[in-house]
């Protein structure tokens, strides 16, 4: 995740932040099925997006304690 794109999470309600929460928690569960399947051809991707999913957390977190 780019810089720019950390920004518009900022921006981001929290009900927007956490629908993509939850279709990045998906997007993993499927890619564990498909690394067992042994057709997933990039593992990399699996921490990226859950780097992605700790930024978000860490905006939800911050909204809460109203941080930003």
């Amino acid at each position: 995740m780019k810089r720019k794109e950390v920004r518009e999470l900022i921006q981001k309600t929290k009900e927007e932040l956490m629908s993509k929460l939850q279709g990045l928690k998906k997007d993993i569960e499927k890619m564990n099925v498909e690394k067992g399947a042994r057709k997933l051809q990039n593992t990399a991707t699996i921490g990226q997006k859950k780097k992605d999913i700790a930024r978000i957390l860490t905006v939800l977190k911050q909204k809460e304690l109203a941080i930003t």
